[in-house]
């Protein structure tokens, strides 16, 4: 890849920039850097590798530009007239000395693209903006396009006029021709450091109540603020953009996807409805077979719930027996338990009572011995009295006898 470095003396700035040639041949792009300001950054960010295949190939040129972007959008420390000063003195620069070099030392006799990634693209939409009659095109990747976003809302004439979105309120009828016709491409991510996509959403917005026709593409929450994001971005919108309708085609690409896209969700969607249909059908059966199902469960609920009723009077007939019942059955307990009681009680009785009659049968097998013994020993004592009376008796008579004979020898 051949390439060279050139010094450009801008009068406005009052200061020397720094440009870096790439390639020999091709569609002229004038690009506008971002982060540290200098011809170098593409290169540094690989966006110039990601276009070597184009470059060496002759398909593109690149005329890589240093920037003041330090001393007005970012030096926010400065007064507001003194950045604004700063910034018109760039895009003077840009069309009185930059592009005029490129237009002498290009060798395509096509308009320079204006490209940029971050500030560089807010740069380059400016400059397409305000001279669409010089430029072949834009393509702007991350751009901020409402100046306020640099200057928290604070705002003078001439950093309006360096306001994309203020800008398209100040085009003229040949300005707003020239853009019609001019390819322009914008693009952003949604992710992480892309933080101004609000605003290009408005800048879309004016385009479209203008009816300039431009590409706007919003990428995924997951493409952030970064150079290999925009390396994938211009290597996919750069061939399009310097490519007779390229825009257009992938605008048609894109809505041929979605067509396509819808084409088969309207096929799932008839095959769904065809399958919902046989549904339906099936449902449909079911249903007048349910619904005279219920019909006949209507007429048996019914007998139901009748002999439901007779039951729950019957059943509370039986209650009401039943709490009777529980009355007389609690009284008869209570008899039951007093008998219990009752025959308990008894039956301790008994056993002391046996208890007794046991002693006392023992006492009377005992008195009864004893009056066996007793009476034995009284009739031997009754025989003996007898004996006895007996012995006296005839004592008696010998003795009246003895008495007699001793009288009747006595004579007394």
């Amino acid at each position: 890849m051949k390439s060279f470095d050139a010094t450009l003396q801008s009068e406005q700035l009052n200061e020397e920039l720094d440009i870096i040639v790439y390639g020999n041949v091709g569609v002229p792009l004038v690009v506008f850097p971002t982060f540290d300001f200098s011809a170098g950054s593409w290169e540094t960010g690989g966006m110039v590798d990601r276009l070597s295949e184009l470059i060496d190939a002759g398909k593109i040129q690149l005329f890589c530009t240093d920037s003041v972007d330090g001393e007005s959008w970012y030096a926010r420390n400065s007064a507001l007239d003194y950045r604004s000063e700063r910034q018109e003195a760039y895009f003077s620069y840009v069309i009185d000395v930059l592009v005029p070099y490129i237009a002498r030392y290009s060798t395509s006799s096509t308009k320079p693209v204006a490209v940029g990634c971050g500030i560089g693209a807010t740069n380059a939409t400016i400059a397409v903006l305000r001279r669409p009659e010089l430029f072949g095109g834009l393509l702007a990747l991350s751009g901020i396009f409402d100046a306020r976003f640099f200057s928290a809302g604070a705002t003078n004439d001439l950093w309006l006029a360096n306001s994309p979105l203020d800008l398209t309120y100040q085009l003229d009828d040949k300005q707003l021709e020239l853009l019609k016709h001019l390819p322009l491409a914008l693009l952003c991510g949604q992710g992480r450091g892309e933080d101004a996509v609000d605003t290009m959403r408005a800048f879309e917005s004016r385009f479209h109540d203008l009816a300039i026709d431009a590409t706007f593409e919003y990428w995924g929450y997951d493409v952030t603020h970064d150079w290999s994001w925009w390396q994938e971005m211009v290597s996919q919108l750069l061939p399009e953009l310097i490519r007779p309708a390229g825009l257009a085609h992938r605008r048609y690409l894109a809505v041929k996807s979605s067509y396509d896209a819808e084409l088969q969700n309207l096929k799932e969607a008839e095959k769904q409805a065809e399958q919902s249909k046989l549904k339906e059908s099936r449902a449909k059966k079911r249903l007048d077979k349910e619904t005279e199902n219920i019909s006949q469960k209507s007429e048996l609920a019914q007998e139901a719930a009748k002999a439901a009723n007779a039951a729950w009077k019957k059943r509370n007939t039986v209650a009401a027996r039943l709490a009777a019942l529980d009355k007389e059955a609690g009284a008869l307990q209570a008899a039951a338990d007093a008998a219990a009681k009752a025959h308990a009680d008894a039956k301790w009785f008994a056993g002391e009572a046996r208890s007794e009659y046991e002693d006392a049968h023992l006492a009377f097998i005992d008195a009864t011995e004893h009056t066996k013994s007793v009476r034995s020993s009284v009739q031997a004592i009754e025989k003996k009295c007898k004996d006895l009376e007996t012995a006296v008796h005839a004592a008696e008579s010998t003795a009246e006898a003895h008495h007699k004979a001793v009288r009747k020898r006595t004579g007394i």
